[in-house]
């Protein structure tokens, strides 16, 4: 039977946008967990199941479309147990780690050569779409988020008062978004705190930013 990567590494992010998510340390309790995991690998084992019959000479191009096939499905369960299944914490609630949040990607998006579409801070949770820009087309991941996450969990903790306490779950998740699907993930990325009963609409949510380059398409469509 042919198989899939369980373990995608993440990509250096070039001229494809890519969504990522990070979560507050302990934000999904390990059962939770656990069931999410067991979900992934069903996810998995029914797209080996459909790629039986593939040729040889294009398994390599339709495994890639069934790991992104894959991906999408479990953000959506990922990001509802997020809202769903989380007994805390809650820190990103307050209005001045939500600020330091905001801020230190415009902070990346100026030292780490990349460009941010949406950002959208939740109470225990973050989405961000970015991508590369032209003049410097790929940018290591692992060390953007080195930064972004090293910063924030440093400030963050001394406002809570819990130095020396993880912040952020280690790693995060991330995929490519697909041709063709651009507008869908943004739409699903601003319309995180409505889809969580928070706000009507997803401007009134403190925690959403919005490049002003999208405004005519997002913000104001006409």
């Amino acid at each position: 039977m042919k198989t899939l990567p369980r373990q995608i590494k993440h990509r250096p992010i070039g001229m494809v946008p890519v969504h990522i998510t990070t979560r507050l340390k302990g934000s999904i309790p390990r059962k939770e967990l656990d069931k999410l995991l067991a979900k992934r690998e069903s996810l998995f084992a029914s797209a080996e199941k459909e790629m039986e019959s593939v040729p040889d000479e294009v398994f390599e191009a339709v495994a890639s479309n069934k790991l992104q096939e894959v991906a999408e499905e479990f953000e959506l369960l990922f990001d509802a147990s997020l809202h769903e299944k989380s007994n805390g914490p809650y820190h990103l609630k307050n209005p001045a780690i939500r600020e330091i949040i905001l801020d230190s990607w415009h902070w990346i998006t100026k030292h780490h050569g990349v460009y941010v579409y949406a950002i959208c801070v939740m109470s225990n949770h973050v989405h961000v779409l970015v991508g590369g820009v032209e003049d410097k087309p790929e940018v290591d991941p692992a060390r953007m988020m080195k930064a972004q996450k090293g910063f924030t969990s440093r400030v963050c903790s001394e406002i809570l008062g819990t130095k020396g306490k993880a912040f952020w779950e280690t790693g995060y998740y991330d995929r490519d978004v697909r041709d063709g699907t651009f507008t869908q993930v943004m739409w699903y990325i601003l319309n995180n705190p409505v889809s969580a009963g928070l706000v009507e609409h997803w401007a009134d949510w403190p925690g959403t930013w919005l490049n002003p380059d999208f405004d005519d398409l997002f913000r104001n469509p006409g």
